[in-house]
């Protein structure tokens, strides 16, 4: 008697998850094939509407005229400004590095004396 309930129990056991896999099944498959009818309605939708785009653009840039215009325009008033450097202020040594760095020679003065190296302690 526990033998056959057993071998019952397990026969409902192996039907139910016969069952669940078959609807799992049946719902990845549709899943699967309303997620293939999406990328199928998408790449249409994508090609009818760069289709369109390329016919408007098409149109658009036909339509374009071009328009050959002379612009005058009176100059009501004209202001100039000059720059003046009399308030230019340098000393004799700003001057003479500015002439090193035009001629890219060092100006080598008599007065200027290398100081002797002292040994450190």
């Amino acid at each position: 008697m526990l033998q056959a309930r057993l071998y019952i129990l397990a026969a409902a056991s192996i039907a139910i998850l016969a069952g669940l896999a078959w609807g799992g099944r049946t719902l990845y498959r549709a899943g699967y094939d309303a997620a293939v009818v999406d990328r199928v309605k998408d790449t249409e939708l994508i090609e009818r509407a760069t289709r369109a785009l390329e016919i408007t653009t098409a149109q658009a840039i036909s339509s374009i005229q071009v328009k050959h215009v002379t612009i005058r325009q009176n100059l009501e008033k004209e202001l100039t400004r000059d720059v003046v450097y009399r308030d230019c202020v340098a000393s004799d040594r700003v001057f003479d590095l500015t002439n090193q760095a035009l001629t890219g020679q060092p100006d080598t003065a008599a007065d200027r004396v290398v100081p002797t190296a002292e040994p450190i302690d």
